[in-house]
């Protein structure tokens, strides 16, 4: 079942240019479905942030990051791909500036719990290979006895 994922801005620091986030400032893990929004606290100082996605980064939302009053809110792919890291910046201005700074959390995709061909191929093969080398080893003990009992 799909998930929020609240994320707020506590606190704001004009002179490192960084924020502090509710979840520490470490990545924030996601699922398919998965719905995030930012908030900001009053506390914090921050008036306004933005939400953009760096160049390198892979397309994880169905609906990108968009403001909905005085939050910004995004909702996962379905089907994300897996193991991946969202990079993003959060441009934000402080109480009584104009000044715009910069700050680049991430957000990771969790591994799905789906079904999937491939990775189901790959342990069938184990377990043949697996099965194959144990019949292959015991028809080689038993031809060795044989021919041992022949001499």
């Amino acid at each position: 079942m799909p998930a929020v994922h609240n994320i707020f801005i506590e606190k704001s620091h004009t002179s490192s240019s960084t924020l502090e986030l509710s979840d520490r400032g470490r990545r924030t893990w996601i699922a398919g479905g998965d719905t995030v929004k930012w908030h900001i606290r009053a506390k914090s100082r921050a008036a306004r942030i933005r939400i953009e996605k760096k160049d390198d980064s892979p397309e994880i939302f169905s609906t990108v990051p968009h403001p909905q009053g005085a939050l910004w809110t995004g909702v996962i792919k379905p089907v994300p791909e897996e193991c991946t890291e969202w990079e993003y910046s959060i441009f934000w201005k402080a109480d009584g500036s104009d000044d715009e700074l910069e700050y680049d959390p991430k957000i990771s995709v969790m591994p799905s719990k789906r079904f999937a061909p491939k990775k189901l191929l790959i342990a069938l093969f184990s377990v043949f290979a697996g099965l194959f080398s144990f019949f292959l080893g015991l028809f080689s003990v038993q031809l060795l006895r044989r021919n041992k009992n022949r001499k």
